[in-house]
């Protein structure tokens, strides 16, 4: 897989949204709920506070980031799940 050299700043935005989720979960013990617009608005104001040159593009992208932290992919779980409780069962019996 190849590098998209037209969004060579979005590595240190995301690192920048990382650092704000981890500054959000240290504050209120837990990450913003899925579609919690509110939680992650404060995600965003937070990662603002670490850049102060976020353009609008990136804080939506960081709000989106937010929105998705604490979601869980049911099919993707389903499937693991799966293929680790048949590896199990081979493995006892």
């Amino acid at each position: 897989m190849g590098s998209d050299f037209a969004k060579f700043d979005r590595p240190q935005m995301l690192h920048t949204g990382f650092r704000a989720l981890q500054k959000y979960r240290d504050t209120t013990g837990s990450y913003p709920l899925p579609g919690d617009s509110a939680a992650a608005e404060s995600v965003v104001t937070l990662a603002k506070e670490i850049d102060a040159d976020l353009d609008s593009n990136s804080q939506k992208i960081i709000g989106q980031l937010a929105s998705g932290s604490s979601g869980c992919l049911s099919p993707m779980c389903a499937l693991l799940g799966g293929i680790v409780g048949q590896e199990v069962s081979e493995r006892i019996y």
